[in-house]
C-alpha cells in the first residue's frame, strides 16, 4: 500500500477518483481526464480532440475547484500555522468523501467503477498518447486497485505522511488528518455542497456546443 502512495504522490496528483467520475462519459474523455496533470502546455491538436478536450476540462474542473467559495472555506478550517498546505489537503479529503459517499453518485460501486475505468483507460488504441510517467502511473494504479483505497480509514493520514516526506514544510501537514477527524461533519457538509455544484458544472461544460475555452494557469507553463 505505502508503494501506491508514493507513486501517486510522486506526480503530485491526489484526486483521481473526482476526475475519473466526472470524465466517465466516454472513453476519449476520461482518458483526457487521467492525463490532466501529466500534459502541460497549450493543447494544439497534439491528440485527438476527444482527448484535448478532456484535458481541458480536467484543467477547467482545477480552476473552478480552486476558486469555489466552499473549498475555501474548507481551506479555512485549517489553522493559520498550517494553511499554506490547506489546499493539497482538501483534495485528499474531498476525494476520501467522494469514495465514502460514493452510492450517493453511482449506482456501480467503487470496485466495479475502478475496473471499468482502468480498462477504458489502457485499451491498445489508447497506449501511444500516454506520457511515459502516466503510463506507469496508469498501470501502477490498476495493479495495486488505487482507488479503492481512497475510501480507506487510514487513507488520509498515510497520504498526509507521505506527503510530508517530499514537499518544503511538509511536516505542516501531519496534522491535516487530525483536523480533519476533528471536524469530518462540516468538512462532510462543504464537501457535499462542492461536489453537487461540480458535477453541474461539468455537466454544463460537456454539454456546451462551443469549444471548451483554455482558462488555466497550465496554458502558461
Amino acid at each position: 500500500m505505502l508503494r501506491i502512495f508514493r507513486l501517486l504522490i510522486g506526480h503530485d496528483i491526489l484526486n483521481y477518483l473526482a476526475h475519473l467520475y466526472l470524465a466517465r462519459e466516454n472513453d476519449a474523455l476520461l482518458l483526457g481526464g487521467f492525463l490532466g496533470d501529466f500534459v502541460k502546455g497549450r493543447l494544439k491538436g497534439q491528440r485527438p480532440s476527444e482527448i484535448e478536450a478532456g484535458i481541458q476540462l480536467h484543467r477547467n474542473i482545477d480552476a473552478f475547484t480552486d476558486a469555489h467559495t466552499i473549498t475555501l472555506a474548507s481551506r479555512n478550517r485549517f489553522p493559520s500555522s498550517t494553511r499554506r498546505m490547506a489546499g493539497i489537503a482538501v483534495d485528499i479529503i474531498y476525494d476520501h468523501l467522494l469514495a465514502v459517499h460514493w452510492h450517493r453518485y453511482s449506482r456501480t460501486d467503487l470496485e466495479a467503477f475502478e475496473e471499468d475505468c482502468f480498462r477504458r483507460l489502457l485499451q491498445p488504441k489508447f497506449i501511444d498518447h500516454f506520457p511515459e510517467r502516466a503510463l506507469r502511473t496508469c498501470q501502477g494504479m490498476a495493479s495495486a486497485q488505487a482507488l479503492s483505497m481512497t475510501k480507506r480509514d487510514d487513507y488520509i493520514s498515510r497520504c498526509m505522511k507521505s506527503l510530508a516526506n517530499r514537499v518544503k514544510k511538509g511536516d505542516l501537514l501531519l496534522d491535516s488528518a487530525r483536523v480533519f477527524e476533528a471536524q469530518r461533519d462540516d468538512f462532510s457538509a462543504d464537501f457535499e455542497i462542492f461536489f453537487e455544484a461540480l458535477i453541474k458544472f461539468t455537466h454544463e461544460a460537456t454539454s456546451n456546443q462551443t469549444p471548451i475555452v483554455d482558462r488555466s494557469s497550465h496554458a502558461l507553463k
